[in-house]
C-alpha cells in the first residue's frame, strides 16, 4: 500500500506539469499569432492595398485603412565602426554619444578618487552620471549567504522574499522507484 502523502504530492506535481505544458503551448501560440499579425501588417494588407491602387481607404463598416513607410534598424557589433564612419561622413555626428563608464568601489580611497575625477570633469565642463549600482547576482548571493548563516537581512529594503522552491527532475520510466517520505 502506498503512502497517501506521496500520492497527494504526486497529484500536485502532475497538476504543476500540466500547467507548465499549457504555459509552453500558449507561449508558442502567442509567438505564432504575433508572426501572423506582422505578416498581415507588413505584407498581406500593404500588398493588397498597392495592388488595388489604394494608399488610404475607408471601408463600409467605418474602418480606415492606410499604409505608411516604417523603418526598423539597429547597429550591430560588427558594423558599429562602419555605421559611425558613415554617420560622421554625412554630417550626422550629433547622433553619436560617447559613453564612458568607470567603476569604483566604496572604500574611502575609492570614494576620494571618484570625487577627484568628478571635480576634474566638472572643471572641464563635461557632464557625467554618478550612479551606485549592485549587480543583481552579487546581491542575491550575498543576501542568501547572510540568511543561511542566520544573520539579519532587511528584507523590505531589498524587496526580498525568501521562499521554498520546488525543483522537479524528470525521471526516465525505467528508473522510477517508490520514494518514501521522511
Amino acid at each position: 500500500m502506498s503512502d497517501p502523502k506521496l500520492q497527494e504530492l504526486a497529484q500536485v506535481l502532475n497538476l504543476w506539469k500540466e500547467a507548465e505544458l499549457k504555459m509552453t503551448r500558449l507561449e508558442m501560440e502567442l509567438a505564432e499569432a504575433k508572426k501572423e499579425c506582422v505578416r498581415f501588417e507588413e505584407d498581406v494588407v500593404p500588398n493588397m492595398m498597392s495592388e488595388f491602387g489604394f494608399t488610404s481607404v475607408e471601408l463600409e463598416d467605418g474602418r480606415e485603412v492606410s499604409t505608411k513607410p516604417e523603418l526598423y534598424c539597429s547597429i550591430t557589433g560588427e558594423k558599429t565602426e562602419e555605421a559611425m564612419d558613415w554617420l560622421m561622413s554625412v554630417g550626422a555626428e550629433a547622433l553619436i554619444r560617447h559613453n564612458v563608464s568607470i567603476k569604483f568601489g566604496v572604500k574611502e580611497e575609492d570614494l576620494r578618487k571618484a570625487q577627484e575625477l568628478a571635480d576634474m570633469l566638472i572643471a572641464h565642463g563635461i557632464e557625467y552620471e554618478d550612479k551606485l549600482a549592485v549587480h543583481p547576482g552579487s546581491l542575491k548571493s550575498f543576501l542568501k549567504g547572510r540568511l543561511n548563516e542566520g544573520l539579519p537581512v532587511p528584507l523590505d529594503t531589498f524587496s526580498a522574499r525568501p521562499v521554498e522552491k520546488a525543483v522537479v527532475k524528470e525521471i526516465k520510466k525505467h528508473k522510477k522507484k517508490a520514494l518514501s517520505g521522511r
